[in-house]
């Protein structure tokens, strides 16, 4: 039995990263989508038979109509997919949620805050979900499954947490299931273990760089053979074997640029290769060209360019400096022990010489 397992869609958010630039919140939006569809149609080009969405699949506070409308019409068109659904902390499953107030397609089971399960021919998929924006259960703990079957979890939620406001679950509690579809931690966790996390299906800010998209994979169908009942942990991989694809089309991106290398601004523009994703450009190194030249010439590149940061700084000769019988020779002296003495802290160092010579 295949399946698809994604989660924290967070359609409709604000990006507030994007620094209110509207019209790239809008391309980033359609890219959600985009990338919606191409789950939906991935499952229907390889009849797919089960998809997971581990929460967050909106923004309750800024989900809008039309956004719910094309959800439902999304489900709708894959009918012969069972589609478990577990809320998460950013669309909990409050009284005025569209999970209450919209009729879904048959195809799609929603999970409460309690412990509920499915059962598909000798698979039981067991989910639960947030009620509220925070949430915490220890129903898992106390759970028993049958072990003739093959037991699936679907949740929302931090493994080993500790905040205990985003439903923390310890690993202890999981050993029963033989795949854990979670959905909360937004960067990828695949590690041949049965406990896993898609990440986000599309990057949703700078602090999630790296690739995104979803878990595909395959249940055992046939029924369970005796050894593999009697084995209390079973290996993921006798029972469910799967793998990540990445699909998202815009991702943020962070690009370091060290400028020293460069005498002109054409050579340093030259080493930028900007494509479809979200950049923040950061400049780094020793100034051998006009900077703010370079700024504005990099935020010509493409309108894809949120901000440029710029870390670089003069090329001081300390050692000759701190010789001079001057303020700045004595700060210059002192900055010379703190590199000695402090090498880790170089950056942070470079920048204070660089403020106060500014203003010397």
């Amino acid at each position: 039995m295949k399946f698809v397992h994604i989660a924290d869609m967070h359609l409709d958010m604000p990006f507030v990263s994007l620094r209110g630039n509207k019209e790239l919140i809008k391309k980033k939006k359609m890219e959600q989508r985009f990338v919606f569809q191409k789950v939906i149609n991935y499952i229907n080009e390889n009849k797919i038979d089960i998809l997971f969405a581990s929460g967050d699949l909106f923004e309750q506070k800024f989900v809008t109509d039309d956004t719910i409308s094309f959800l439902i019409s999304s489900f709708k068109n894959i009918p012969n997919t069972k589609v478990f659904i577990t809320p998460g902390n950013h669309d909990p499953l409050i009284k005025s949620s569209a999970y209450n107030t919209q009729e879904w397609p048959e195809n799609v089971f929603i999970f409460g805050k309690e412990v509920g399960m499915y059962e598909i021919q000798n698979i039981n998929v067991y989910g639960f979900g947030f009620e509220d924006y925070e949430y915490n259960s220890n129903e898992l703990e106390t759970l028993e499954v049958d072990k003739s079957k093959v037991n699936i979890l679907i949740a929302h939620g931090t493994l080993n947490g500790g905040s205990k406001k985003y439903q923390d679950i310890p690993e202890k509690w999981l050993e029963k299931f033989d795949y854990v579809a979670f959905g909360h931690i937004h960067m990828p966790k695949i590690d041949n273990s049965k406990i896993i996390y898609p990440g986000s299906l599309t990057s949703c800010g700078f602090d999630e760089l790296g690739v995104h998209g979803m878990v595909v994979g395959e249940i055992k169908e046939e029924a369970l053979n005796e050894q593999e009942i009697v084995t209390e942990n079973r290996l993921t991989s006798d029972l469910v074997s799967y793998k990540f694809l990445d699909i998202s089309d815009m991702d943020f991106e962070i690009i370091n640029l060290d400028i020293s290398k460069y005498s002109s601004t054409t050579e340093a523009l030259n080493e930028l290769k900007i494509e479809n994703n979200i950049y923040r450009i950061v400049l780094n190194g020793i100034r051998n060209l006009d900077v703010a030249k370079l700024i504005e010439e990099i935020k010509l590149l493409s309108d894809n360019i949120v901000e440029v940061i710029d870390n670089t700084r003069n090329d001081y000769n300390l050692e000759q400096i701190s010789h001079e019988n001057t303020l700045k020779g004595v700060f210059a002296k002192k900055m010379l022990e703190e590199l000695d003495n402090n090498s880790e802290n170089q950056d942070e160092i470079n920048k204070a010489i660089e403020c106060v010579f500014e203003n010397l």
